[in-house]
């Protein structure tokens, strides 16, 4: 591993923990002085850029580039526009609760409370599940009546609302379920694992913000379908594993890590867990006693290192959600005929939530979104469809190493 990438995630360890445990040595500061400006926008890639900026003023890294005014605005400009959403997204779940509507704030704003400051994390949207149809409708009708307006960001999973106020445009995912179906035997299986969801009431204290979320075992799930979801389209960039990071840690003891281990092997993703996991515990700084004391049942015995490092490669090259990585597009798990095509038509259905229910418009579609991928690879991404193939085989073959392949097996099975 090179020693950009190194500094990275020895910077982001340090500032997700107060106590600073994973402290940084003084050969480590003179390659982070080096490295500075690559550093500073691999942070801005991966939008963390405000975590790796508070830790190195925590550390005393000072360096003329840190004290301009340009990145100071900048930096004060990201830490405003997160604490604008957290009480942007405080009104909106104060309106929910007038109206007495059952929700689960996901992801973002409900994991503010695991972050030593929260104020770092950042949130670029809110996330709010509302898994009953009628509620959903009525929910929908409420914001919509309160001033939302519909994006176009419609997919099978949520509808995207914006709000606009004082300049401002701000966005709500409105879910109906908790991921996009990937159509796989999976999905079968986590329709059936949040059948139920039980909202929990929270709070956030420095906020005064009061919430409902899932519990801890399925917010946990949540947490990894979210990465595998990310993992197995664009990619995701190291914000989630930092997610990961600090909710395994607070939550290590409330966690029935029994029942999770059904759950992961019912869907076929104990490999993944295990390999996030142990990412986490070596770059950044996931305590593995912590995880031993609670019995944590996801803890390999041993992982191969080259897995661990084209994971780790896969992850870094993606930046957030695969913006940083123009060869990468929707893959299909499995590299044959039959699960390219399929992985074709749930991107024309994506592209075409509406018109894709007649399958008279089909063959219509399926040209339309060809021609798309064919245009956007040169005239967006510029970049020619053979590395975009290559890239895809590669991809494919790491999808293989951690078992995500095997949705055709067990279903044999």
């Amino acid at each position: 591993m090179n020693t950009e990438i190194t500094c990275f995630y020895k910077i982001l360890s340090y500032a997700l923990h107060s106590d600073h445990s994973d402290m940084i040595t003084q050969t480590q500061k003179e390659q982070i002085r080096q490295k500075l400006p690559d550093l500073l926008q691999l942070a801005r890639q991966h939008n963390v850029s405000l975590f790796v900026y508070d830790a190195l003023c925590q550390c005393d890294i000072d360096d003329p580039l840190l004290q301009e005014t340009t990145f100071q605005r900048e930096m004060l400009f990201e830490c405003y526009h997160n604490y604008d959403m957290l009480f942007f997204a405080k009104k909106i779940l104060a309106l929910l609760e007038e109206h007495s509507v059952s929700y689960c704030l996901l992801k973002g704003v409900s994991l503010l409370a695991n972050y030593p400051k929260p104020e770092c994390r950042s949130a670029s949207d809110i996330d709010i599940l509302v898994s009953d149809p009628k509620e959903y409708t009525r929910t929908k009708d409420l914001l919509l009546s309160y001033g939302f307006c519909v994006a176009n960001g419609t997919t099978d999973h949520h509808e995207e609302l914006l709000y606009y106020e004082n300049d401002k445009t701000y966005l709500l995912e409105l879910h109906n379920k908790l991921i996009n179906n990937s159509g796989n035997v999976r999905d079968e299986t986590i329709k059936a694992l949040f059948k139920q969801t039980i909202p929990v009431k929270k709070k956030l204290s420095f906020a005064a913000l009061s919430y409902q979320c899932l519990n801890t075992e399925q917010n946990l799930l949540y947490l990894l379908l979210h990465m595998l979801q990310h993992f197995t389209s664009l990619g995701f960039g190291a914000k989630l594993l930092c997610d990961w990071t600090v909710f395994l840690e607070h939550h290590a003891h409330e966690i029935d890590f029994m029942a999770f281990q059904t759950m992961l092997e019912d869907l076929g993703l104990v490999p993944f867990c295990e390999v996030m996991t142990e990412l986490c515990i070596r770059y950044l700084g996931l305590p593995r006693e912590i995880l031993e004391k609670n019995h944590c049942t996801f803890l390999a015995a041993t992982i191969d290192p080259a897995l661990l490092q084209r994971v780790l490669d896969d992850i870094h090259t993606a930046g957030e959600f695969g913006k940083e990585n123009h060869t990468r597009v929707l893959i299909a798990h499995q590299n044959n005929f039959s699960s390219t095509i399929a992985q074709g038509h749930r991107q024309m259905k994506i592209y075409f939530p509406k018109l894709s229910h007649c399958f008279l418009f089909w063959p219509v579609l399926w040209s339309i979104t060809l021609y798309r991928f064919l245009c956007n690879n040169r005239r967006l991404r510029k970049i020619d469809t053979k590395t975009i193939l290559e890239n895809t085989r590669q991809r494919q073959e790491l999808f293989k190493a951690l078992s995500l392949d095997s949705d055709a097996k067990r279903k044999e099975n």
